[in-house]
């Protein structure tokens, strides 16, 4: 049987988008008493990573572009001028979204993909009956 999305959607108790990209869920069979609870991941492909750090790299460069021309308007050289932009880097780096290069846009079918791959994660737990055309736990 191939997993699909719509093959396991009976199982889905509970689907909730957390944190941007990651969708918190609950699965559960007729005959199971407590749910499986596990964590979808929406991934960025590799254009939208390639896009995204690409964008990260040109805001980098233009901030430190940015900074080198104050420091020659200001005449700040040397030690100092070592000093304030490597202060500058740490407080822009502790600013900077970590996953922002795996940020993706939501649609359905990623959604649905994520879904499908978290449950291939657990799905050991579970068989497809097909006599009933029902998941058993």
């Amino acid at each position: 049987m191939e997993i699909t999305y719509e093959t396991i959607k009976p199982l889905i108790k509970k689907e909730e988008l957390v944190d941007g990209n990651q969708i918190h869920l609950e699965f559960c069979a007729k005959n199971q008493e407590v749910a499986l609870v596990t964590v979808a991941v929406l991934m960025a492909d590799q254009s939208e990573i390639t896009k995204n750090v690409s964008k990260q790299v040109l805001t980098g460069t233009i901030k430190n572009a940015f900074i080198n021309k104050v420091f020659n308007l200001v005449g700040i050289s040397g030690i100092a001028r070592n000093f304030i932009k490597s202060s500058v880097n740490d407080i822009a780096n502790q600013n900077q979204n970590s996953t922002g290069i795996l940020k993706t846009e939501i649609t359905k079918e990623k959604r649905e993909k994520a879904i499908t791959d978290a449950f291939k994660g657990i799905m050991a737990m579970y068989k497809f009956n097909e006599q009933s055309a029902e998941w058993e736990y």
